[in-house]
């Protein structure tokens, strides 16, 4: 492959690297008019670096001595073996047009369909400003292109950069010293800032000031759409009180906090016991991170300080281990569950126990009406863990063909307008791209071993 590389948008050849900062600093239309600092590699990404060679942690590799990590435009760090899906959910989630029979007036379709409860038909919510929104979808298909690029040969982690990244692949060594000790977490559990003592200063502002973005109402209209698809053969929801939380532009890996909200706001919603632990507000991410310390403080699972170290203001990964402590603390019964398959298991036992779990979960909630192609619950939405990752299941889904998906809300990306405009209204027609951004089968699931989940009690 040549040495250089040519800009998608304007023809600019140069340096691969260069081109990939060219592009930043360019063509990201989501920069312009944004409150965000401009594309920099700062001082602390290099000094990182230094410490991270430094180590005496043991270090092993694959056959190149790398694995390939790459920074998505929206501020997630995923492995070359994830970007491509997770691009194609950020097409999903930008579309702005729908086939033009969904534009039609619903006055054809008010006779049938679920009727929406009266509580959930509360307009979109957001508290950033429209210039922050993500890059449209021409600029994530200009995006994907660059892919083909190779990546700068270099054994800096500049976690900042809009590109693809190469880090060494570390794993703790296990000694006679660290086995059955609390030992400190690393990358693979805590991410790319797992040494983090203080979040920059322009991500603390933007978390402080525009806190979330949310949708309320979107599983009635989730409900109209499983009702229509084809492909559905019987659908099961939790309660429509849950609110669909998702991530600011450039925030980075939050989900574990997002998935915390979004329970927090079926609680809040719904009047469930908790409501007023959280003062009846959704607690903001520096307040959780404060509640899982204070938690620390009261004897909670007090190990996790020596193995997270200092949480407050940092962008350190938490899971369902800190969802727990939380729960727990604010005095919030729920119950934790998880299904492991062994590596070289080829059956997939875990995801089809997962499976089976959720729903029964959803099917044993009262008043059922199982002649109900689309089965609406009051139970609360599950937390769910795998690997690198977590979202909400809101629901199940059996297909024609009788395979099933989980329905998730997935804190990484928003509800796109092709749902969120029929949020209090009737949809007239399918949408099958619609649901491709909720439904997670086996092409998703099949890559992982384990999750873990936390239900509300």
């Amino acid at each position: 492959m040549s040495d250089t590389a040519t800009c998608p948008f304007c023809g600019y050849e140069d340096a691969e690297s260069a081109v990939l900062l060219h592009i930043e600093l360019q063509h990201t239309s989501s920069r312009q008019n944004s409150e965000e600092v401009p594309f920099v590699v700062p001082d602390e990404v290099w000094e990182e670096a230094e410490l991270a060679a430094q180590s005496d942690v043991r270090q092993e590799f694959d056959d190149s001595g790398w694995v390939e990590y790459i920074e998505c435009h929206c501020g997630e760090i995923l492995s070359s073996d994830d970007i491509e899906n997770h691009l194609d959910l950020h097409l999903l989630e930008q579309a702005e047009n729908e086939p033009e029979e969904l534009q039609r007036s619903t006055e054809d379709s008010k006779s049938d369909g679920p009727q929406l409860p009266p509580r959930t038909l509360s307009p979109v919510h957001s508290k950033e400003p429209g210039p922050s929104r993500p890059p449209g979808t021409s600029h994530t298909k200009n995006w994907k292109q660059l892919l083909s690029l190779s990546p700068p040969k270099s054994s800096v982690p500049a976690s900042n950069m809009t590109g693809v990244i190469r880090v060494k692949k570390v794993k703790k060594a296990k000694t006679a010293e660290n086995i059955g000790k609390a030992v400190r977490l690393g990358r693979d559990e805590l991410g790319a800032h797992h040494n983090e003592d203080r979040m920059p200063e322009w991500l603390y502002n933007k978390l402080k000031k525009h806190g979330f973005k949310s949708s309320r109402g979107t599983i009635p209209v989730i409900a109209q759409l499983l009702e229509r698809s084809p492909k559905t053969q019987y659908a099961y929801l939790c309660d429509p009180a849950t609110q669909h939380i998702s991530k600011l532009s450039r925030e980075g890996g939050f989900c574990g906090y997002r998935n915390i909200q979004m329970l927090a706001s079926y609680i809040i919603n719904s009047g469930a016991p908790g409501a007023g632990a959280f003062n009846s507000t959704i607690p903001d991410i520096f307040t959780i991170q404060d509640l899982i310390e204070s938690a620390w403080d009261a004897g909670i699972n007090p190990s996790a300080r020596v193995q997270i170290g200092v949480l407050r203001r940092t962008r350190k990964y938490i899971g369902t281990a800190e969802a727990q402590v939380l729960f727990h603390y604010l005095g919030i019964p729920h119950k934790e569950e998880e299904f492991v398959s062994l590596p070289d298991d080829k059956s997939r036992k875990a995801e089809i126990e997962l499976y089976d779990h959720v729903e029964n979960y959803f099917a044993t909630a009262p008043g059922i009406d199982i002649q109900s192609k689309v089965r609406s619950t009051v139970r609360p939405p599950i937390y769910l863990q795998h690997r690198g990752h977590s979202m909400t299941i809101i629901g199940i889904e059996r297909t024609v063909n009788g395979n099933r998906n989980l329905l998730v809300f997935d804190p990484s990306y928003g509800d796109p307008d092709s749902v969120t405009r029929y949020i209090g209204r009737h949809v007239g027609r399918p949408n099958e791209d619609a649901l491709k951004l909720y439904r997670r089968g086996a092409k998703y699931m099949g890559h992982h071993k384990q999750f873990e989940i936390l239900k509300l009690a």
